[in-house]
């Protein structure tokens, strides 16, 4: 009977000197899933392969191709300039006429029809070195690529749907037709070349071109101008500002 306690007494001592941390450890491993191990002779398929190697980042986004950080654009084309401005270009430095460069699809069927002269569906330098676009009529709501022609001279997109209009990289644009459209906003300033700017029948408030020295005719009319300073305009000949909100006008620096 003394033997057997003392062997109990025993055994109690060594229990007692097992970390608790190797008997966690244990039921971890117990609990364990089995990593996974395909039979010998079998191999991943690609998809398979490509869903295993895609990465996570802190934030939960996933580290596949993303357009701007790989250099392609959603269409696959790289990442290139044209004029200074950002392009989805083909190898060959041709602009494709897609939704990247151009989102309009109503300016995009324009460009097919009327600028890519061979219909391949791009544009090559050549054919970027336009000097007239005339989009009239063509129920356009955003002219989003017009940047890309930077030797454009005359600009025709009347009796469209723009809400906006950027021409600050056309910088040799001479005439600019937009009238009949819904801009709230129209600058200007970036054309010291600026000849002729027919603007009626939109929602400005303001029509700026103290930065257009050679104007000479300005259609700013029905428009809900509440004052217009010509004062920096010596070539102005010709001047419409009916239908609008101005109450004065001072003529006195325009002599012809």
């Amino acid at each position: 009977m003394k033997r057997l306690l003392a062997m109990l007494l025993a055994l109690v001592m060594v229990l007692s000197l097992v970390p608790v941390t190797a008997l966690q450890a244990f039921a971890e491993d117990e609990t364990a899933p089995a990593e996974q191990t395909l039979p010998e002779g079998e191999v991943l398929s690609e998809e398979e392969t490509a869903v295993q190697e895609e990465t996570v980042s802190d934030e939960g986004i996933s580290t596949a191709s993303e357009d701007l950080i790989t250099g392609t654009c959603a269409g696959g084309h790289t990442i290139g300039t044209v004029g200074g401005v950002s392009a989805a270009m083909t190898a060959e430095g041709l602009l494709p006429i897609c939704s990247c460069n151009f989102p309009d699809a109503a300016f995009r069927s324009y460009l097919a029809a009327e600028i890519d002269t061979d219909y391949d569906g791009y544009l090559s330098e050549e054919e970027l070195r336009v000097v007239e676009i005339n989009c009239d009529q063509w129920n356009i709501s955003s002219l989003q690529g017009i940047e890309y022609f930077g030797e454009l001279y005359t600009l025709q997109c009347q009796v469209n749907n723009l809400t906006e209009l950027d021409v600050s990289h056309n910088l040799k644009l001479g005439h600019l037709y937009c009238g009949n459209n819904d801009l709230t906003a129209l600058d200007v300033s970036m054309l010291p070349e600026l000849f002729y700017l027919y603007c009626y029948d939109n929602q400005l408030t303001e029509v700026d071109v103290s930065n257009n020295p050679k104007l000479a005719s300005l259609d700013c009319s029905e428009n809900a101008l509440t004052k217009l300073d010509v004062s920096q305009n010596p070539a102005l000949e010709i001047l419409n500002c009916g239908i609008t909100g101005l109450t004065e006008l001072d003529l006195s620096g325009n002599p012809k």
